[in-house]
Formats: C-alpha cells, sequence, structure tokens
C-alpha cells in the first residue's frame, strides 16, 4: 500500500482514531531511531524523566480511552 492509498483511508477515520494512529506511528518511528542510532540516546536529567513519564502516562490513558474531554 503507498502512502497516497493509506492518507485515502486514513482520511476516513474519527478525529479520535486519528490522533491514536499518530501517537501510534511517532511511538513506533521513536522506536525504531533508538534501535538504528543508540549511541544518540542520552540519560534524560530529573526534569526530563518526570515529563517523559507524565507524557507516558497520558499516551496510555489515550490509547486506552480513559481520557476526559
Amino acid at each position: 500500500m503507498t502512502y497516497s492509498e493509506l492518507a485515502k483511508e486514513i482520511e476516513q477515520l474519527s478525529y479520535r482514531d486519528k490522533f491514536r494512529l499518530a501517537q501510534l506511528l511517532i511511538q513506533l518511528a521513536r522506536k525504531e531511531e533508538e534501535e538504528q542510532n543508540p549511541e544518540r540516546r542520552q540519560k534524560p536529567g530529573p526534569s526530563e524523566a518526570r515529563t517523559h513519564r507524565r507524557c507516558g502516562e497520558r499516551s496510555c490513558l489515550v490509547s486506552k480511552g480513559l481520557t476526559r474531554g
């Protein structure tokens, strides 16, 4: 399936499914980038780790449909 074909199909999704798909694609791209370039990965500082943890929790809730709003 080509990018154009995917884009046409994705346009038919609800806005929530588009957000879920975007989140999945970002996670997959980050994982792939870390696997291909492990030397680029840096240890986050305390404030960055806290931010990432919060984002991860929020992402988890969004993917499970448990958020309000």
